[in-house]
C-alpha cells in the first residue's frame, strides 16, 4: 500500500488499517518529530466523513496528558488526513500479553489517569470516546496512559441525536462497550466511557475481558445483562477471595493515613515504565507478584488438608450445578472460573468430564442389556 503524498512529511511505516482510517507513522521534517497520520479510507459515506472531520477539529482543541494530541487536519478534495501525536510505548493489551496481568497498584494508577482524561474530555467538550479497550490505550515511556484512538468518538449536544452517523449499527468492541451502546440508546453520555473504564480495569487485574462468548451476539447479550455478575464472579466467596466488591476495592487501596506518603514515595521513585510492577512503595525494578493482594492462605499440613477438603466440596457443588445448566451458561461460568480460580476450574472441569463419561457408560451398558 502506498502512503499519501503530503509536503513536509516523510512516511516510515504502515501502523494499522481499519474500517474508517489507515494509520501511517511519519516524520515531520521541519521539526524532526514523529507523528501518526490517519488517512480517511476511500468509500466512507459522506456523512461519516463530515462527522470525522468535525470530531477531529473538536478534539484538536483539547489538551490533556491523557489524550494523544491532534496537531493538524488536512483536507485535499475528498481526502482527509489527521496529523496527531505518535505515542511511543506499549498498549495495555501488549503489556498484559508480555508480562501478565498487572498488580493492583499499577492498574489503579493507570485507571486513575484514564478517568482524569475522560473527565476532562467530557467537561470541556462533552466528548464520549466509545472505543476504550486495551488495544487503544497506550502507556508512553514516561508511564503516562494516553487514549490514542478517536474514530468512534462523538460529541453530545442538546437536541441532537449523537448516534445519527452510526446509521443504526452497534459501534465499538462488544467485550468493552457499555449496555447503552449495545442497545443503540441515543441517551448516551460520559457514563458509557466510565463503564468501559471498568471493563479495562477488570482486564488489567485479571488478564481477560469480563465477557466471553462464541460470537459477538452472545457477548452483547451478556453486556446488556450488566457487569456486576461478572465482577461478583471474579471475587466469589471462597478461599483467598472477597465477598463484596467494596472489600476487593478496599484491599487495593493504601491504608488510612498512608495515601499521601504512598503518592510521595511513587513520585520519588520516578516515572513508571510500561510493564514495571508496582509495590506499596512505587515501581519495583526487582518485580512483584501480579494481581491484587489476596488474603494469605493458612500454612501447615493441617491447613493444607483442610484446604483440599474445602476445595473438593466447592468443586463438587459447582460441578453439580453446572452439569444441569444449559451449555451457554456452563461455558460462560467455566471461562470466568478459569481466570478467577484456575485450581478450582481444573477440578470442576475434571468432575464434569467424569460425570459425562459415567452417563455415557451407563447408556452403553443399558443398550447392551438383552430385551425382555
Amino acid at each position: 500500500m502506498k502512503p499519501p503524498e503530503i509536503p513536509g512529511l516523510q512516511f516510515t511505516a504502515l501502523l494499522a488499517k481499519g474500517e474508517m482510517f489507515t494509520t501511517w507513522k511519519a516524520t515531520k521534517e521541519s521539526l524532526q518529530r514523529e507523528v501518526d497520520v490517519r488517512v480517511l479510507n476511500e468509500g466512507v459515506p459522506p456523512e461519516q466523513a463530515e462527522h470525522q472531520l468535525a470530531m477531529a477539529r473538536t478534539l484538536a482543541r483539547l489538551t490533556h496528558p491523557g489524550l494523544a494530541q491532534i496537531h493538524d487536519v488536512i483536507t485535499e478534495g475528498d481526502a482527509t488526513h489527521v496529523i496527531m501525536e505518535h505515542v511511543e510505548g506499549a498498549s495495555l493489551a501488549e503489556m498484559v500479553a508480555g508480562t501478565g496481568r498487572l498488580n493492583s497498584a499499577q492498574a489503579l494508577r493507570l485507571a486513575l489517569q484514564l478517568a482524569e482524561a475522560l473527565d476532562y474530555a467530557w467537561t470541556q467538550a462533552q466528548v464520549v470516546f466509545r472505543s476504550l479497550k486495551p488495544q487503544n490505550l497506550r502507556v508512553n515511556r514516561q508511564g503516562t496512559l494516553k487514549i490514542s484512538e478517536y474514530s468512534l468518538a462523538i460529541q453530545v449536544k442538546p437536541g441532537e441525536n449523537p448516534l445519527e452517523a452510526d446509521q443504526g449499527h452497534v459501534i465499538g468492541t462488544p467485550h468493552f462497550i457499555a449496555p447503552e451502546q449495545a442497545a443503540l440508546s441515543p441517551a448516551i453520555d460520559f457514563r458509557a466511557d466510565m463503564y468501559s473504564l471498568g471493563t479495562v480495569l477488570y482486564f488489567m487485574l485479571t488478564g481477560t475481558s469480563p465477557f466471553e462468548g462464541r460470537d459477538n451476539y452472545e457477548i452483547l447479550e451478556q453486556q446488556v445483562g450488566g457487569l456486576a455478575r461478572q465482577v461478583l464472579g471474579a471475587i466469589a466467596v471462597g478461599k483467598n477471595r472477597y465477598s463484596e466488591i467494596a472489600q476487593a476495592i478496599g484491599a487495593m487501596m493504601p491504608p488510612p493515613g498512608m495515601a499521601g506518603m504512598y503518592q510521595a514515595q511513587m513520585n520519588m521513585q520516578g516515572p513508571m515504565q510500561p510493564g514495571m510492577p508496582m509495590g506499596p512503595q512505587g515501581p519495583m525494578a526487582g518485580g512483584a507478584p501480579a494481581g491484587p493482594a489476596w488474603p494469605s492462605a493458612p500454612s501447615g499440613s493441617g491447613a493444607n488438608s483442610a484446604s483440599m477438603e474445602q476445595l473438593e466440596m466447592e468443586a463438587q457443588e459447582m460441578a453439580s450445578q453446572l452439569y444441569t445448566a444449559d451449555p451457554i451458561t456452563r461455558r460462560r461460568e467455566l471461562v470466568n472460573l478459569k481466570h478467577t480460580n484456575p485450581t478450582l476450574h481444573s477440578r470442576v472441569k475434571a468432575m464434569l468430564e467424569d460425570q459425562k463419561q459415567q452417563v455415557a457408560s451407563e447408556a452403553v451398558a443399558q443398550s447392551q442389556q438383552p430385551q425382555q
